[in-house]
């Protein structure tokens, strides 16, 4: 059985996609410094993880939306329904009932409250740092094997079209991503949301 390879236009979307989201975040971390120099925007915890509260809230939808949607979810829900059917479909349910709780529920408490993430919560509603810590620690070790799979499953499906090593694949995204990491750490969440903006407008096949 013959193997089907990319072709030149197909490397060069995956290269033009790569340097997009490599460029979006060092520009962004170029621009914030030069703002941070000039006084017009305070490094803090608010402006580090929602740019101040003044993003587009399309921009941000898209974001997340781009952001809960993984190599995982596209080939492990492809995988699921070839071999078991279209059961699956039956999360959208819960999907939907998820997100009008959060819009009537958890908005509700967290928006008035201006703070950067649930952890702030817990620890002012139960008056304890340790169990902060303790979400903290058990969300990070999570998503560390999470986020190894998420590297992981795209490798192989490169190595497995186009004969790239999976090695290869994974290193280059680490260097993608601790670079964009590193210049765009001043402004991480606009940078982060151009550049999935520019991931969901990118073709794919």
């Amino acid at each position: 059985m013959a193997v089907v390879g990319l072709s030149g236009w197909d490397w060069a979307v995956f290269g033009v996609t790569l340097v997009a989201s490599l460029g979006t975040g060092v520009f962004a971390g170029w621009v914030a410094r030069r703002k941070a120099k000039k006084g017009d925007v305070k490094s803090t915890a608010a402006e580090f993880l929602m740019g101040g509260r003044h993003l587009n809230p399309f921009a941000v939808a898209l974001s997340t939306m781009i952001g809960a949607i993984s190599a995982v979810s596209i080939i492990g829900n492809a995988a699921e329904m070839y071999a078991y059917g279209t059961q699956l479909c039956m999360n959208v349910i819960g999907i939907v009932l998820g997100f009008v709780f959060v819009h009537l529920v958890n908005l509700r408490v967290f928006y008035p409250l201006k703070i950067t993430s649930v952890y702030t919560y817990i620890e002012r509603r139960f008056q304890s740092k340790a169990l902060r810590s303790f979400s903290v620690y058990s969300t990070f070790v999570g998503t560390f094997f999470y986020i190894g799979l998420c590297v992981y499953s795209p490798s192989l499906a490169m190595e497995t079209v186009t004969g790239l090593p999976a090695w290869v694949s994974i290193v280059i995204m680490g260097v993608i991503c601790t670079i964009y990491s590193a210049w765009a750490l001043e402004r991480v969440a606009p940078g982060r949301i151009r550049t999935r903006d520019i991931e969901f407008s990118t073709p794919r096949r």
